[in-house]
């Protein structure tokens, strides 16, 4: 079964049809608002769902999604049980097997400044989950060494892929036996769902879901003894100092951050964190580098 078990009437037999045909293979998300046309993303492009599943683009004869239809859609997802999704739903998102992320968007509930609740749901967009195992085959030598990898940082601008090649990268060295730590604040790393990872991140990774970036990473230097720690978008000064303590207590870091810069221009590369620096390009193009911001390796990221 797949995501359709959570749809009803006329919107899931649409999404049936999408399902059955060849367009849903590059299908990266179904984005659903109250009264609204639902629109799919495909291959980097924006469609309407059309009635039988059809990508249309143009806004004839499509399907229309109606607040009934959210509401149920929320309570197919929680198991009709929305109290134990409650921390989730808090966060903006519902994470399904198969490591499928729903973001959620209406009325938030405050208190103090913090969310405490989301409530008359207006919109969902559900990303479908797409492993690309083996993309990070022929870079991933110029990051190891011995018992482990050099410590490394992937930069790119938003879309690009630097989660999914860290993903692909986590899994190569935990397969070699390496003991790593994935810190995932937002469930896009192993996409968990209640605890279990639904993406393959290795047999030799846990995986500390949810939880801050800086809070998780002392958690586990304390707790799991590993080699390596995974985090995905470091942006906060506290990141850089969690991460500089997990340096300091031995452990490699593998870490992303979101730059449109080139990477020998980037401040971090200043501060001598990380041996390894991955640019990666919209393009799919992919440079890896030292420390000292010599090119060790230039290339795509291929399937």
């Amino acid at each position: 079964m797949g995501i359709e078990i959570y749809f009803t009437g006329e919107l899931k037999h649409s999404i049936e049809m999408l399902i059955k045909s060849s367009s849903f293979k590059s299908a990266e998300e179904i984005r659903l608002r109250v009264n609204r046309p639902v629109r799919v993303a495909s291959g980097g492009k924006m469609y309407y769902l059309g009635r039988e599943g059809e990508l249309n683009k143009h806004p004839d004869d499509v399907v229309v999604c109606h607040r009934e239809e959210l509401e149920r859609c929320l309570e197919l997802m929680s198991d009709y049980s929305l109290y134990a999704f409650h921390e989730e739903i808090k966060n903006g998102f519902i994470t399904l097997p198969g490591g499928h992320r729903v973001g959620i968007c209406g009325q938030a509930v405050c208190d103090k400044g913090e969310v405490k609740h989301i409530k008359n749901i207006s919109s969902m967009n559900f990303r479908l989950a797409g492993q690309h195992i083996g993309i990070a085959k022929e870079l991933v030598n110029r990051l190891l060494r011995p018992g482990g990898i050099y410590s490394t940082l992937i930069l790119s601008p938003a879309g690009c892929g630097k989660t999914t090649l860290l993903r692909d990268i986590v899994r190569f060295i935990s397969d070699s036996g390496v003991n790593v730590s994935v810190i995932d604040e937002r469930s896009e790393i192993a996409a968990c769902y209640k605890g279990i990872p639904q993406n393959d991140v290795g047999d030799c990774t846990d995986v500390m879901d949810m939880v801050p970036k800086s809070r998780g990473i002392m958690m586990v230097l304390r707790a799991m003894a590993p080699r390596v720690i995974a985090v995905d978008e470091i942006n906060q000064s506290e990141d850089l100092r969690a991460i500089r303590s997990a340096r300091a207590c031995g452990a490699a870091l593998l870490c992303t951050m979101h730059s449109d810069e080139n990477m020998l221009e980037h401040d971090i590369t200043e501060e001598k964190i990380f041996d390894r620096y991955i640019q990666l390009g919209c393009d799919r193009s992919c440079r890896v580098y030292d420390g000292s911001g010599q090119l060790l390796y230039e290339g795509s990221l291929v399937e």
